[in-house]
């Protein structure tokens, strides 16, 4: 027997009896809502139309007049019974033709006591058909011209880093909005002075208006569903008397209309991780900051197809005036406000960068510097406070587009194209008293003496440099949590002999003091010696290893030597190791 597992995934919209995401049309009453694919569109169970939209001039345009029903809603509202008033006015014709020319008159008079019976009850049916047609008068259907579809998914954070550098991210409840705009002109308000005649309403009579429905498309991952029945359901409706511009007596010429409707993001949502660092620039005596952020990006975000970063929307960052004035700010559009005290707090430069577009390069390296060149020296006991708004493309529920749908069901062909966005707002609180000069450690660095026992280039004899060393030292270097970012093999070149060859291998990666990066880069080369065989036979391979890392204190220095220490062990012991397999093989 199979083992069965149940996977739990995230609700999308889909046909109510097939399951489909191919969604055709959704049933028109706001109090059902099924969504339809093609296959599953019910036929009309009558010959005769409805009535419940004649006379709105609806025949003809791609709204249809012919509403859409799943099985258990649809219905026909039926119309005046015109053919018994025909037939009756036909009837008393013939009724007046055979008393004025027939002897004796009686068919005649019975022909004329006909047509005032059918005349009779052709009122009473029509009076119950235009009663029961008030009772089930539906909500007006318009057609303006849609022109923007906005989904923009917000997630809270924050960034703290308090006085024992201890560095906190702080996610929030995410929250979502959908936005419809549309247009309205003159020909929505002669829809509504119809509607009313139809209706018989007068002016002080509330009419409400459907513009269709939005559906989400995708798993999007919400708390709760937007429709009142069906999951991810949004309804465009409003009232008339709340716009004016469909009042019969305005002079407006068009107007423009907003839906939006917010939600809430499930809790199992991810977000994207991001980190803020703030540094002092080495060289410039303790006068430029540097504000460094970060979004580290791993395998599983990219395997899902994860948020992709597009601007820096907004970042706020107010320092003590203390540093005296600011001279130089990166970014080309930057506002400096000035010096001011708010809430009994000390006076603040306050910088506001807007709209920061990521570069390519900055989108590859995942991060992007903000640097701020000050008067006086920067008090390192100080704590800088600000507001950080990332904006990234696609949506953090996995909301993929928006399908917009008329007032009587059908699928709209010619909707706006949805722009999906998740805005990262981070209020942030950096405490400096960590943070020191900043230097950049060189491991091994022929200035120094202390690294005099570090060799830069170790040799190992009997160890053939081929593909197979380089992904024995990549792998014992990934499972000690290192991230291996680059093997480059550079071609093999031909030594002194025609049976030597020289290879050659660059790798390139780093690993992460809590939030600080320490990079390191390893060359593997030597020389294969080869007998006629295709294997090389024996060989000599050569490693150099350098690591080079930011640091603020000794604490950071050691931790960048130990990166070292640690990095040349394993190679050192991979290698021998290696080179004994290949001796018990020779």
């Amino acid at each position: 027997m199979a083992n069965w597992r149940l996977v739990e995934r995230a609700p999308q919209a889909r046909c109510y009896r097939c399951g489909s995401r191919q969604l055709a049309s959704i049933c028109h009453h706001l109090g059902c809502l099924r969504l339809m694919c093609g296959e599953h569109i019910p036929a009309p169970r009558r010959s005769r139309s409805t009535a419940e939209f004649a006379g709105l001039r609806l025949e003809g345009t791609p709204c249809g007049a012919t509403p859409v029903h799943c099985p258990k809603d649809e219905h026909v509202v039926l119309g005046q019974l015109t053919w018994v008033w025909i037939t009756a006015a036909v009837v008393g014709l013939v009724g007046v033709f055979l008393v004025v020319t027939a002897r004796p008159p009686w068919p005649g008079l019975l022909a004329l006591a006909v047509c005032l019976l059918l005349a009779v009850v052709s009122a009473r049916l029509n009076r119950r058909r235009e009663e029961a047609a008030r009772k089930a008068r539906p909500t007006l259907p318009l057609l303006p011209r849609l022109h923007q579809v906005e989904v923009t998914e917000t997630l809270p954070a924050r960034i703290t880093i308090d006085e024992q550098g201890a560095y906190r991210v702080e996610m929030g409840t995410p929250s979502g909005s959908l936005t419809v705009a549309a247009t309205f002109g003159r020909r929505d308000r002669e829809a509504v002075s119809r509607y009313r005649d139809k209706y018989l309403l007068g002016k002080d009579k509330p009419v409400g208006f459907s513009l269709g429905f939005a559906v989400l498309r995708g798993p999007a991952e919400l708390a709760r569903e937007l429709g009142d029945r069906e999951p991810a359901v949004l309804r465009l409706e409003g009232h008339a008397h709340n716009f004016p511009l469909l009042a019969a007596d305005s002079q407006l010429v068009s107007a423009l209309w907003r839906k939006e409707h917010t939600y809430k993001v499930g809790q199992r949502a991810g977000g994207p991780r991001i980190s803020l660092v703030p540094s002092l620039v080495q060289g410039t005596s303790r006068r430029v900051l540097d504000l460094d952020l970060q979004w580290p990006e791993t395998e599983a975000a990219r395997a899902d197809g994860g948020l992709v970063v597009d601007r820096v929307e907004r970042v706020c960052l107010d320092v003590p005036t203390t540093w005296g004035g600011v001279q130089q700010v990166t970014g080309d559009n930057v506002d400096l406000i000035e010096p001011k005290a708010e809430d009994g707090q000390a006076p603040v430069h306050r910088i506001i960068w807007h709209r920061e577009p990521v570069t390519a390069d900055e989108r590859r390296a995942r991060r992007k510097t903000f640097q701020v060149w000050f008067n006086e020296p920067i008090d390192t006991s100080s704590v800088i406070r600000g507001q950080l708004e990332l904006r990234f493309t696609g949506a953090l529920s996995g909301l993929e587009g928006v399908d917009l749908y008329y007032p009587l069901g059908r699928r709209r062909d010619d909707q706006p194209a949805a722009a999906i966005a998740t805005s990262l707002v981070a209020d942030f609180e950096l405490s400096l008293v960590r943070v020191r000069h900043q230097d950049v450690r060189f491991v091994p660095d022929v200035t120094r003496t202390e690294d005099d026992d570090k060799p830069k280039t170790l040799e190992f004899d009997k160890v053939v440099p081929d593909h197979g060393a380089v992904i024995s030292l990549t792998r014992a270097i990934s499972q000690q949590g290192y991230y291996v970012k680059r093997v480059v093999e550079n071609p093999p070149r031909t030594g002194a002999h025609a049976n030597r060859v020289n290879r050659s291998w660059d790798i390139t990666g780093r690993i992460y003091d809590r939030v600080y990066p320490i990079h390191f880069h390893l060359v593997v080369d030597g020389e294969e010696i080869y007998d006629g065989d295709i294997r090389a036979r024996a060989g000599t391979t050569r490693t150099t290893l350098t690591v080079q890392g930011a640091f603020a204190n000794q604490e950071m220095e050691q931790r960048v030597e130990g990166v070292w220490e640690q990095l040349s062990d394993i190679v050192t012991e991979e290698l021998r190791e290696r080179a004994r397999a290949q001796a018990k093989e020779g």
